[in-house]
């Protein structure tokens, strides 16, 4: 299995990529393009090697809600949610490993890194929950991008780069607004150079 790259900090004391590389070098990495949806199947957990997914659901008046961002080195499946339905799409194309549940009873380090996981994404639902307590939306879309690129983002010259697409209207189901309003902020936003999107149409924060 090729080295692993990841953009964020998650698990620095657990070196978690040499586990990985000494403990499934064997095993065939699972691909999913960009826009694929990840089945998921009880009793399975599944591991985001490189790439980005999200965790969507279908809010009681028929809108679809974002419920979260999953990226290197963290985790997802059907035993770590209770909300029906759930979706799980490929934000960019993504490389996976899957485990079963027995093969994390067996294996302590694995197990811990299930915790670790469920921990960071734990983390993010409340720091997205947190957002709504912000009246204005212009301060939502800041926070959030903020926090997205905090885990998720890399450095360069031109600024924080999200290496991966948020269309309008993802940002709009984590929001709780419309893909207008957003489209609209995001101009202001880039008027007031908080932010500026590329030519592969990601998000560069100033």
């Amino acid at each position: 299995m090729p080295p692993i790259e990841s953009t964020n900090q998650l698990l620095p004391s657990f070196k978690f990529r040499k586990f990985l590389e000494e403990n499934y070098q064997n095993r065939q990495l699972i691909h999913k393009k960009r826009g694929s949806i990840i089945v998921l199947n009880k009793n399975q957990y599944w591991m985001v090697i490189r790439g980005m997914v999200k965790l969507e659901s279908i809010t009681m008046h028929g809108d679809q809600q974002l419920l979260g961002l999953v990226g290197p080195n963290e985790i997802f499946g059907d035993s770590l949610t209770k909300i029906l339905p759930y979706e799980v799409k490929a934000l960019s194309d993504c490389d996976l490993l899957c485990f079963d549940g027995l093969e994390i009873e067996s294996s302590p380090s694995l197990a811990l890194a299930v915790l670790k996981g469920v921990s960071e994404r734990h983390k993010q639902s409340e720091i997205f929950l947190s957002l709504f307590g912000l009246n204005l939306i212009e301060e939502r879309i800041k926070e959030f991008l903020k926090s997205i690129s905090k885990n998720y983002g890399q450095v360069s010259e031109d600024g924080i780069v999200i290496n991966f697409r948020l269309t309008h209207q993802d940002l709009a189901n984590a929001l709780g607004t419309t893909r207008v309003t957003i489209t609209r902020i995001m101009g202001l936003l880039k008027k007031q150079r908080f932010l500026r999107i590329n030519s592969k149409k990601n998000i560069i924060l100033l």
